[in-house]
């Protein structure tokens, strides 16, 4: 910057290296909601490991000359990994990464909403051992993906009569599932009757 360049500022002339300095110290300052992450003068530590504008690693450096950095370019120094020796900054827009953070967060939010998804094996009182067979595979895909899995019978006729033949059935599934979920006790409601296998942790 030229030496005697000057502006006007509130019908006086300052030069331009006041007033970028004035501008740096307001963008420094600005007052954050989110006081979660520290950004330019709140990071604390002597010096710290920087990542600049681009996403590569430049090392570690002193506190002042990675907030020179960031001033230069116009952006905000953010201290993205305040445990480690030294902290880990990066040169970036706050706005801008703020806003890829919640995008990150959304995004495992919906990844975890997925992954408990509850699916529905649907089955019969009089399901033969091949056809049961092939639905507790399709139910253990289900229970290794960590989802829940809700198994459905519908009693028709005098079968509503006969609790016990469902049972059998139930049981005869949880057997079939019981190295890949835990089977709850089935309910009766009406004219069905329903079970809950939950997938193992770990």
């Amino acid at each position: 910057m030229r030496a005697g360049v000057t502006v006007l500022q509130m019908g006086r002339r300052v030069p331009l290296a006041i007033e970028e300095e004035q501008r740096r110290a307001q963008r420094r300052t600005m007052q954050r909601q989110d006081k979660s992450v520290s950004i330019n003068e709140e990071i604390t530590a002597a010096q710290v490991r920087l990542i600049d504008e681009k996403g590569d690693m430049v090392g570690i450096v002193d506190i002042d000359d990675a907030l020179d950095q960031a001033d230069d370019l116009g952006m905000d120094l953010v201290e993205i990994s305040p445990n480690s020796d030294p902290p880990v900054c990066r040169i970036i827009e706050y706005a801008k990464w703020k806003y890829q953070q919640e995008k990150q967060e959304k995004l495992k939010k919906r990844q975890a909403s997925k992954a408990s998804e509850v699916k529905e094996l649907k089955i019969s009182a009089r399901i033969s051992d091949h056809d049961l067979g092939v639905k507790a595979n399709n139910a253990k895909k289900w229970l290794e993906a960590k989802n829940r899995v809700k198994v459905t019978m519908r009693l028709r006729g005098r079968e509503r009569a006969n609790i016990e033949l469902a049972q059998q059935v139930f049981d005869r599934l949880a057997k079939l599932l019981a190295d890949a979920g835990t089977s709850e006790a089935p309910k009766a409601m009406g004219g069905t009757v329903q079970a809950f296998v939950n997938p193992k942790k770990g």
